[in-house]
């Protein structure tokens, strides 16, 4: 999952961020399911930030 995918429509911007905090927090994107939703969770450090997918995916 890329960055700009999930600051899109928001208030946040790529610039920033360099880009080794922008590498690092791509690499910390994980999904985690549920049998009721399926949601995306950055885990960075004390970062931690969690959107639903049907938020962040065209259905």
């Amino acid at each position: 999952m890329k960055l700009s995918f999930i600051l899109k429509d928001s208030n946040y911007k790529l610039s920033q961020f360099n880009q080794e905090e922008i590498n690092d927090l791509e690499n910390s994107i994980f999904l985690k399911q549920t049998a009721k939703s399926s949601n995306y969770y950055i885990n960075s450090n004390e970062i931690y930030f969690f959107a639903d997918i049907n938020d962040l995916i065209e259905i």
